[in-house]
């Protein structure tokens, strides 16, 4: 068989212009993605420190109300200068909640006529979650304390009268 010369489209130089339009759109398309996973994973993340951020908040309210009780309920008022709190198994558990209680009372016997005598106590409770190796009570914000990512702090501060 004799060869038979081949005959070149006039459109022979846009060859390969299909290919040029693939890669770019598969460029487009993986960056799309990747932006979605990006945007997905951020959005977790904040979920997920929101939950812990209300989770924190309900440690500290039951830090207050162990405080209150210790105040209010028993027999002989017991106000702690400082004491860990420990939360009981599940969500909490993780939470290191330290109650504060101050004595505000005035001087003497103040009272409103009638006894008993009137107290007033300031409690103050942190709660606290990711604490560094070593730290042992909320807030762990002395320095050269560096937060982790995880760390969540809420703190709640309350006047009781006894």
């Amino acid at each position: 068989m004799a060869d038979i010369p081949h005959r070149h489209a006039p459109w022979r130089g846009q060859q390969g212009f299909s290919s040029v339009l693939v890669i770019v759109a598969l460029v487009l398309i993986t960056s799309l993605m990747a932006f979605g996973l990006t945007l997905t994973s951020s959005a977790q993340s904040s979920f997920a420190q929101e939950i812990s951020s209300a989770r924190a908040q309900q440690a500290a309210e039951a830090g207050m109300d162990w405080g209150r009780y210790q105040l209010k309920i028993l027999a002989v008022p017991n106000c702690p200068a400082l004491q860990n709190v420990a939360m009981p198994a599940g969500t909490l558990a993780p939470f290191t909640v330290t109650v504060r209680c101050v004595n505000n009372s005035p001087p003497g016997n103040f009272t409103d006529g009638l006894p008993p005598t009137i107290r007033i106590y300031t409690l103050s409770v942190t709660a606290c979650v990711a604490l560094p190796a070593g730290v042992v009570n909320c807030p762990a914000g002395q320095p050269p304390f560096t937060p982790r990512a995880s760390y969540v702090q809420k703190s709640l501060t309350a006047w009781v009268e006894r």
